[in-house]
């Protein structure tokens, strides 16, 4: 089962780009409306959702917080997508969501470093860092509403480099696997 992990390497590198790339777009383009930055988490949130659903039925360890995490996305994005209207409370409404993916993240964490993972502190990192964000954009969401568009851009960058990394580890995994067998 944790073999079809390391086999599926290719998944985290993909994700890791898309979010790179939609992150330097959002920072590029940082003149866009709110609505616009809606667009982007909806879209994001479904291809982040997607892929986490996606690596829970390819059967990856941690299939339940893969699979948590992806409902969670899968569900902000249909809502993000179909009530655009709902923007006064977006900065909440994304601090939940958010302060939920780090809360799982920080479970998946420590699951790993149980298992020895060496990538146990990315995903420890990461989970402290969406748990600060969630705790801003809930506690001051005027503020982040005039600068959700960088924030958004410089989440979606760490994000993706940070699962480009993790990508990187486990595809070295993978060849060693592969190597022995």
């Amino acid at each position: 089962m944790l073999t079809k992990f390391f086999h599926n390497w290719w998944l985290l590198l993909i994700k890791g780009l898309l979010l790179a790339a939609l992150g330097l777009y959002t920072l590029f383009n940082a003149d866009g409306t709110l609505a616009t930055v809606v667009l982007y988490l909806g879209i994001m949130s479904l291809v982040w959702g997607a892929g986490e659903v996606m690596m829970a039925i390819l059967g990856q360890a941690n299939r339940m917080s893969f699979l948590l995490e992806g409902l969670v996305d899968l569900f902000m994005g249909f809502l993000l997508l179909s009530r655009p209207g709902i923007v006064g409370l977006i900065p909440i409404l994304i601090g939940i969501w958010v302060g939920l993916s780090g809360l799982v993240l920080f479970v998946r964490a420590i699951g790993e470093r149980k298992t020895g993972s060496a990538t146990w502190g990315h995903w420890m990192v990461l989970s402290i860092v969406l748990i600060v964000l969630a705790l801003w954009l809930i506690l001051d969401p005027m503020g982040a509403l005039i600068s959700m568009t960088w924030l958004l851009g410089i989440i979606l960058l760490a994000f993706g480099l940070l699962i480009i990394m993790i990508s990187w580890k486990v595809r070295a995994v993978d060849q060693v696997l592969k190597a022995v067998r």
